[in-house]
This record gives C-alpha cells, sequence and structure tokens, in this order.
C-alpha cells in the first residue's frame, strides 16, 4: 500500500534543507502515527488462539529517511489480508490504513504548519 499526496512529495524531497526542529518534529508525528497505525491493525487482526500475528505487527523505523514501515512479520499473514482459495479475505491492514491515512495527514499538515 501506498500514498500519494500532492504537495508531500516536494516536502519530502527537500528534507536535507529542513530545520533540525522542523525535521525532530517532523519525525515524532511520524512514530506517533506510526503507533496508532499498530495498535489499529492489531485491534483488526484475525483472533487466533496464540495471538501470533497481532503480536507480530511491528514497525521498522528508519530516522534518516523519516520514514516508518508497518506490517505482520508471520508467513500466513497476507493469507489472512488477501484470502486464498480455500478462504475468504480477513483484512486488517489495509482497513486500518485506511481509517489512519486521513489522520496522519491532517497530523503531520498540523505540525508543519505549526513551525512555519
Amino acid at each position: 500500500m501506498s500514498v500519494e499526496v500532492d504537495g508531500l512529495q516536494q516536502l519530502f524531497s527537500g528534507l536535507d534543507r529542513l530545520s533540525d526542529e522542523m525535521r525532530d518534529a517532523i519525525w515524532k508525528q511520524i512514530k506517533q502515527s506510526a503507533k496508532e497505525l499498530r495498535k489499529d491493525a492489531q485491534s483488526r487482526a484475525p483472533a487466533r488462539a496464540d495471538q501470533r500475528l497481532k503480536k507480530s505487527i511491528r514497525v521498522q523505523y528508519d530516522e534518516d529517511a523519516l520514514e516508518a514501515v508497518i506490517g505482520p512479520k508471520v508467513f500466513y499473514a497476507h493469507f489472512l489480508e488477501f484470502g486464498t482459495v480455500q478462504q475468504p479475505a480477513q483484512p486488517y491492514m489495509t482497513p486500518a490504513f485506511e481509517n489512519q491515512k486521513s489522520k496522519y495527514l491532517d497530523a503531520l499538515k498540523r505540525t508543519v504548519e505549526g513551525l512555519l
């Protein structure tokens, strides 16, 4: 999944020119939003007796790129998300992403506007 938003590409292409204060504020917002998306995905993950899927949903951070990647780490996760010929899809990542997307973008916009 990916999100494309007009104007953010120009913002991120100039990350090397951001002030330390702005970069720190953006990074803080990215981390907060990633935690919220992770929590949302975990709450939507199909229940299994061992809870491995929910526990495996992790956030991988790259502060230099101002990036957070959220996703499950168990081999069967995509079978549940997208389904198989024998099992219907039980989406949890996609709905969580759709639910959090506008919240993230609004919070990021407020963060940047607050520093300008």
